[in-house]
């Protein structure tokens, strides 16, 4: 609970605010927060969810969402780890849900789309499976929510009721990606290896870049659209006009999305590794090999740090060279993407397990560990100082008993001797 209460006085102080409401973290998919971590990161909280997390997680307005195997839709207090409340989806929960306007939407793998109120999980509005899966996780801009399906369809819902108002069927394969969206255009990937641009108002098609298969959700930067493809190539196009202005071919396909920053654009590959490109030429800065397989999870970068998932945990790189700055061996991820919000970093685990890691309470050098007040260390040495006395008290009354002992027997050795002389 001290832990608890000094890290949201830290927040409170330093300004952070929650804000990573969706899959990837915004509209654009930056997959980049705010995280500024001065000291070493501890563990915050830890969630048993009961069931396997499939989702990523999302988390805003004081609260974090997760969808697990046995289709439990899960909303934890992001502080404290502790759950809120829980909804039955009814199906697998592939798609990580979406936090907006007090609405908490969700896809489920059977194609159930449905919006939960906020606040205690009751069903705001709720449509009928759609007969093909959803992977891709929704998103929502303006009032309209926006999703991907395996019926080779984006879909656009009115926000508020869930009433359908278009839909684009050109796409020739599946939708596994998560839309992005930049100066009234979408961005997304299909199965069928095209990314395909729209007019996010109407659906009608702008243009189409053809690679391969694309399960990676592209992400928006500087009018830069970034993207991987199982033809072992990260992509840069030009946003407004679907041009090719870089591709570098990495050491395996590459099912991450990536996250994009000034300093670097990062994503995995399924060659095991992490690699971090200059975002204007494609020039491969590092690339960090973990060793726990493919890497399939989708980083996010924040406070120079990249971090995430693998079969071992959660790894923190230093964005500048691809070193590992922090390792959290707590549960392998197969696919699921750390989120950054509150200053903490949370994920969830193939194990079922939620967590949450942010910095030590460390307030600055020379200060207390853990942010214990320098009072609490007056107050020790004031106990130390009156055991240190009493034992000396102890030992001084000992003493004295004991001497006393000896002068009472030495008495009455005295008196006895005249009395056996005399007889």
């Amino acid at each position: 609970m001290k832990r608890i209460v000094i890290l949201l006085t830290f927040l409170l102080l330093s300004g952070q605010v929650l804000g990573w409401s969706s899959f990837r973290g915004d509209p654009l998919n930056s997959g980049s927060g705010d995280l500024e971590w001065e000291d070493a990161p501890t563990l915050i909280w830890e969630h048993d969810a009961g069931s396997p997390i499939t989702s990523s997680v999302s988390a805003d307005g004081g609260m974090a969402v997760l969808g697990t195997a046995n289709g439990t839709l899960v909303c934890l207090n992001s502080t404290t780890g502790e759950e809120a409340w829980s909804y039955d989806a009814g199906s697998r929960l592939s798609s990580t849900p979406l936090i907006i306007d007090g609405l908490v939407v969700f896809c489920a793998d059977d194609g159930t789309v449905g919006a939960l109120n906020a606040d205690d999980g009751s069903v705001s509005w709720m449509n009928p499976p759609l007969g093909d899966r959803i992977l891709s996780s929704p998103k929502s801009i303006d009032g309209m929510l926006y999703i991907g399906t395996y019926g080779s369809e984006m879909l656009c819902y009115h926000l508020v009721n869930g009433s359908q108002a278009w839909k684009y069927a050109g796409c020739g394969g599946w939708i596994h990606t998560t839309p992005s969206f930049w100066e009234g255009r979408m961005y997304f990937g299909s199965c069928d290896g095209s990314l395909y641009c729209l007019n996010v108002s109407d659906g009608s098609f702008l243009w189409s870049f053809e690679a391969e298969y694309i399960p990676s959700s592209p992400s928006i930067m500087d009018g830069r659209v970034y993207f991987g493809s199982y033809d072992s190539n990260l992509y840069c196009l030009n946003a407004a006009t679907g041009s090719l202005i870089f591709n570098t071919t990495l050491g395996g396909d590459v099912f991450s999305s990536p996250a994009s920053d000034p300093s670097g654009i990062v994503v995995g590959c399924d060659d095991g590794s992490i690699y971090a490109l200059d975002p204007y030429n494609g020039r491969i800065l590092w690339n960090f090999s973990g060793g726990a397989g493919a890497i399939k999870s989708s980083p996010a970068i924040g406070g120079g740090l990249a971090g995430f998932c693998d079969g071992e945990g959660l790894k923190m790189l230093d964005l500048s060279n691809g070193s590992v700055s922090f390792t959290f061996r707590y549960g392998p991820v197969k696919e699921g993407s750390p989120a950054i919000c509150c200053g903490m970093v949370i994920w969830g685990d193939d194990l079922g397990y939620v967590r949450a890691v942010g910095p030590s309470p460390i307030d600055g050098e020379g200060d207390p560990p853990r942010g214990v007040s320098p009072l609490y260390f007056v107050l020790l040495i004031l106990s130390l100082l009156n055991i240190a006395f009493m034992i000396i008290v102890i030992t001084i009354l000992y003493r004295l008993q004991k001497g006393y002992m000896r002068r009472a027997r030495f008495e009455r050795r005295k008196n006895d001797v005249p009395e056996r002389g005399g007889k």
